[in-house]
């Protein structure tokens, strides 16, 4: 049985639920609980949301068994849509109290999963709450996530996350905001540098389940991925395939403006409006009186400004 590794308040709750498991959740929980990378490409309405999600509340349920979850945010839903993130956090409140009731039925202790939503659209009030005590599962923009990790309280918030859920990947995976994603994604990886683990990396429609460290990842059985029903190992472009591909989307520079070919970009001259001697400009009082240059001690502009 799929469900088999599930702890049996979850399994029973999904055994309930629905008839079986669909072929996107079969496949991606033997994946996701080794830790590979695992990517998910499924229709609408296969299960790749709850595939994503039912592990990972799995995983809370029993560390909550084992000793009772901390107030520390484990799990990141990312989605573009910021409708889909509100629906989103609605929609998990069922299989959370299902889960409650089987672990009450079975006479186990209760295990309060708490969920929130982290959007442009959230209160001051709500913020401050959600710095008090942290969701377990932070449901956000890649917007919200950035200005997140821009933020001391907000890495630090970030910093005990194990899951990050990235749905609707492929809205984003060519534009600017896909391109951001990633950076932010790498950001969070970065608070995890001195952790034993890096998070897990769960996308919907894209999913990648990320392993303790890319240099020792275990590469997965021949024919567990994904593609017509059959998994497809995961293979890392080499460098030049990668510039390859940038370049085949970025627009050639005029002539003369580039580096291609042993060519130098063209000196920027000054304007011939400008006095030759820069002693000569002008130079305020208000910013003699305290007077700093982005380009360091020495420089010219720090010069002239001082004098």
């Amino acid at each position: 049985m799929p469900t088999s590794r599930f702890h049996p308040a979850v399994a029973a709750w999904f055994e309930r639920t629905f008839s079986a498991a669909t072929e996107p959740q079969r496949l991606a929980w033997p994946a996701i609980e080794r830790g590979h990378h695992t990517l998910i490409a499924a229709p609408t309405g296969s299960g790749k949301t709850l595939a994503a999600f039912l592990a990972a509340i799995d995983s809370l349920i029993k560390e909550g068994l084992n000793g009772g979850l901390t107030d520390e945010t484990q799990v990141v839903y990312v989605s573009p849509l910021k409708a889909l993130s509100n629906d989103i956090e609605r929609n998990l409140q069922q299989p959370l109290a299902g889960i409650r009731a089987e672990l009450k039925a079975q006479g186990l202790v209760d295990v309060e999963i708490r969920v929130h939503v982290r959007t442009g659209d959230t209160t001051q009030a709500d913020r401050a709450a959600m710095r008090k005590t942290p969701p377990h599962i932070l449901v956000t923009t890649p917007e919200s996530l950035y200005l997140l990790l821009t933020s001391e309280s907000g890495r630090s918030m970030l910093a005990t996350t194990r899951t990050v859920i990235v749905d609707e990947i492929h809205a984003v995976a060519a534009t600017k905001r896909g391109a951001h994603l990633v950076l932010s994604l790498e950001r969070l990886s970065a608070l995890h540098m001195n952790r034993i683990s890096e998070p897990t990396l769960l996308h919907m429609d894209v999913r990648m389940s990320r392993a303790q460290d890319a240099q020792e990842r275990p590469p997965l059985p021949s024919g567990e991925g994904w593609g017509e029903g059959n998994p497809v190992e995961p293979r890392q472009p080499s460098p030049s395939n990668l510039m390859n591909r940038i370049s085949e989307h970025t627009p050639p520079l005029p002539p003369g403006e580039g580096w291609g070919e042993g060519r130098r970009v063209e000196s920027w001259q000054p304007s011939p409006s400008l006095p030759q001697d820069r002693s000569r400009l002008p130079v305020s009082r208000d910013l003699s009186a305290s007077c700093t240059s982005p380009w360091g001690e020495g420089s010219e502009p720090l010069r002239a400004c001082r004098a």
